[in-house]
């Protein structure tokens, strides 16, 4: 049995005519059907009774609750309700999280009434449920308990003790009409082969039954008998449904067929789909989908059974192909083509008609990547699985005949070309962190008083100690222990039960001049203008850039980092006051690789450690840390049902901080550049002046690579600098697009050389490297490319120039 639902008006159309045939009861049901194409002078003529009666207007969608959602208007006249259906026909409304504009009203008399009723039948497998209820209306549901039932087997009549315990609490001068109106509805749901009337509510007018509300299904495969009696009845579509033309077409191949060719699309990005034997099987394959979690990847629902000849299965494996190979995107898809063991349908037969598509639709199948599974049994199978094995080896394609496989993981495990890429980050009090940051601190005040400072500075910590110590170069006066202290009380360093006390710890300072052997080498004593300063050290850099985020930087970095500033920020403004400095994150992205680009499909892996005070559970940091760290940061679209989440898995991080761990600047540089992406050369950032190309050089191949990924040239790019102690120019220049290049990358590398500097003194004058005050402090956490802030002038894109090709 299908059962198909019909609208409201049909319901009330086929219930009065066929009431009347059937138990000679004359309902005084009057409507009229309203659509776009309806003439609403003709439909009085038709219909004079609208004109000169107050009127009720509905959409007629196959939706209920259309009362509750305010899209039903009472007691209006024929203007009123004209202006009702214009305002509101087209309109698109969401229902039961479907959306699809309002085609079809219903207009009827407006019918004033005290009272309201409820009447259901439904169809069941060996008789039919019947519910009925004195608290019938838009509160229905609220009143469930009051409604009474009965089951009435097929072979029983409905006679009226039957009939007697719904209607037993009536008033004795209802109980008969209402009685005999059951009966009466149930011959006709009998008839016409009805698998589920509901009418919430009928009333009753001068002593009649009057059904107000109206819903009605049909079983369809019974319209060979009932044509005459349904007259020209209309199955539409469920509400938001569209048939695309492809369904269209199977549609209208399925009514033509004694055969079952049943087909919907559900996801035309889909990479998996199939082609099914049986209905149970077409069923259990979906779920199987489903199960393994990759129903969002599912592309089709495919039903063929009823031994369909081979020319219609040619025609429906067309179309299923067709839906599977379209648009590729590089990525793999998978067919699954298989059913139950068949009874008596003649699998090779079927497996005719499915190669015959297979061989036509050979270049799209392979342009679509696809992999074909095969599991089918039953008459014939053998003959049937042979030609499938023998079509793989000469189309070429990927092509296997397993009874287990669909059943299993391993077709969507060989399907899959995605991989995982992890990125980790720590917060500001982390030690190594503190260490940078003071170094950078220390940068900060040089270059503050004294911009042509040459600084080497760096810092190591352990618990209630720090020590500062390098060559700095400056004409300024500095307080190193005060910017120590300064610098731990402000990341929350403030006692030792954090892991150091800002204003009683030990600060050593052990600093020496740049040796002159070097200042010689790289400023000539500041002797040199700008193009002739050399190289501070010898080194080979890196910048990198790849479109995926707006940032133009690695998702897995940047989320990794960003939970860490959100770990301090929530710290600071005492949103979760039991967390303390110390933290670390990392963040495992599941990527696809789309011919060199990187494309994020969603986050695999999240795990956070903090430190944090005494008093906390573990319960309370894994909820405030995904409410208030997790949900802020990460896309809702990265995160489902199958991340995992790690929150401070070892289960104690009462100990932070330098007192958990020793510190010493630079033993972060990856988190401070790409998060493992990319590539990092030479030494440290934090603590070292401009002249230091691990730091200037760097900055500049960031903003090289940066415009060539903005300026649409390439969509992932990594640039190469290479230096020698004392010399300007660079010893090489090399530029990658790992072949995303929309040009050449030797094309690419002129633009590169064209556009930028790479000399360290005009490193520093182009990007204006030497103001201090609170400029590199700011680098020293959460990364030093991809941030957002004036003073990161190497995030700036520069407009790249340079001669185009003649088209």
């Amino acid at each position: 049995m299908a059962r198909k639902k019909i609208r409201e008006y049909d319901s009330k159309r086929l219930l009065k005519e066929h009431l009347k045939r059937l138990a000679g009861t004359d309902l005084q049901i009057r409507s009229a059907q309203v659509t776009e194409s309806t003439d609403f002078n003709e439909l009085v003529n038709k219909e004079p009774w609208l004109s000169s009666t107050k009127l009720v207007v509905k959409p007629d969608m196959l939706f209920g609750k259309r009362g509750k959602s305010g899209l039903v208007a009472l007691n209006l006249d024929l203007a009123q309700a004209a202006q009702f259906v214009e305002e509101r026909l087209g309109t698109e409304v969401e229902m039961g999280g479907c959306k699809a504009p309002i085609t079809t009203f219903i207009i009827e008399p407006f019918i004033p009434h005290d009272q309201e009723y409820y009447l259901s039948i439904v169809s069941e497998r060996l008789g039919c449920t019947i519910s009925f209820s004195e608290c019938g209306g838009i509160e229905i549901e609220e009143n469930w308990d009051k409604v009474k039932t009965i089951y009435l087997p097929t072979e029983k009549s409905m006679a009226s003790e039957a009939c007697a315990p719904l209607i037993a609490t009536l008033p004795l001068e209802v109980r008969g009409k209402i009685g005999d109106f059951i009966k009466g509805v149930l011959t006709v749901f009998q008839d016409l082969d009805f698998s589920f009337i509901e009418m919430n509510p009928f009333t009753l007018v001068n002593g009649e039954p009057y059904p107000l509300d109206m819903r009605g299904e049909l079983d369809d495969t019974a319209a060979f008998k009932n044509f005459k009696k349904w007259g020209s009845i209309e199955f539409p579509l469920p509400f938001g449904r569209v048939l695309s033309f492809t369904e269209k077409f199977v549609h209208e191949l399925d009514e033509k067929t004694s055969a079952s060719l049943k087909f919907t699309v559900l996801n035309p990005k889909g990479r998996i789909w199939t082609m099914v034997a049986g209905g149970g099987a077409s069923v259990i394959y979906a779920d199987t989908v489903g199960d393994l979690g990759c129903a969002s990847e599912l592309g089709n629902y495919a039903e063929y059974s009823g031994a369909p000849n081979e020319e219609e299965v040619l025609q429906y494996a067309r179309v299923v192909l067709d839906c599977a190979t379209a648009d590729p995107d590089g990525r793999k898809r998978a067919l699954l083509i298989g059913g139950g063991i068949a009874n008596f349908t003649d699998v090779a037969a079927t497996f005719n008609g499915i190669i015959k598509a297979l061989k036509e639709k050979e270049s799209n199948l392979k342009a679509a990547r696809m992999h074909i599974y095969v599991r089918r049994g039953g008459p014939n199978y053998q003959t049937g699985l042979a030609k499938m094995r023998k079509l793989g080896e000469e189309l070429g394609i990927p092509l296997e005949l397993d009874v287990s496989c669909i059943y299993s993981d391993s077709a969507l495990t060989k399907m899959e070309d995605t991989f995982l890429f992890t990125s980790e980050s720590v917060n500001e009090g982390h030690p190594d962190k503190l260490c940078d940051q003071i170094s950078d601190a220390v940068l900060d005040a040089c270059l503050e008083q004294d911009p042509d400072s040459k600084v080497a500075c760096e810092t190591c910590t352990k618990t209630n100690m720090v020590m500062v110590f390098g060559e700095i170069t400056t004409k300024g006066n500095i307080d190193y222990e005060k910017i120590v202290r300064d610098t731990c009380r402000a990341i929350g360093f403030t006692s030792e039960d954090v892991g150091l006390d800002a204003d009683h710890c030990k600060v050593l300072v052990n600093i020496e001049q740049q040796s002159p052997d070097i200042a010689q080498g790289v400023h000539g004593h500041f002797t040199k203008r700008p193009e002739e300063i050399g190289a501070g050290d010898q080194g080979h850099m890196f910048g990198y850039a790849t479109d995926e985020t707006p940032e133009l930087m690695p998702l897995s970095h940047v989320l990794a980092t960003k939970l860490g500033a959100r770990l301090t920020e929530v710290r600071k403004n005492g949103t979760c006051p039991w967390l303390r400095p110390d933290g670390k994150t990392q963040v495992t992205v599941e990527y696809r690789n789309d011919h060199g680009a990187m494309i994020p499909v969603r986050v695999h892996t999240v795990l956070i450690s903090t430190q944090h005070d005494e008093t906390v559970t573990n319960d309370e940091i894994a909820a405030d840390l995904k409410e208030h760290v997790i949900k802020p940061v990460i896309p809702e679209q990265y995160l489902d049902e199958k991340t995992i989440f790690h929150l401070n898995p070892s289960g104690r991080f009462v100990i932070g901080g330098p007192h958990g761990d020793a510190g010493l600047t630079g033993r972060k540089i990856i988190i401070d550049t790409y998060g493992g992406w990319g590539a990092h050369g030479g030494g440290a950032f934090s603590g070292k002046d401009p002249t230091k190309v691990d730091r200037s050089g760097a900055y500049v191949a960031r903003q090289a690579a940066k415009s060539i990924v903005a300026s649409g040239l390439a969509r992932r790019c990594i640039v190469q600098v290479s230096y020698a102690i004392g010399v300007p120019e660079p010893l090489s220049v090399f530029v990658d697009t790992y072949g995303t290049g929309k040009i050449p990358d030797k094309e690419i590398l002129n633009i590169v050389k064209e556009n930028f500097d790479f000399r360290p003194g005009l490193i520093t004058i182009n990007l204006g490297l030497k103001r201090g005050g609170y400029r590199y402090l700011k680098t020293a956490a959460y990364g030093h490319f991809g941030r957002d802030d004036p003073d990161f002038t190497w995030e700036v894109v520069k407009p790249l120039e340079w001669e185009k090709p003649a088209a």
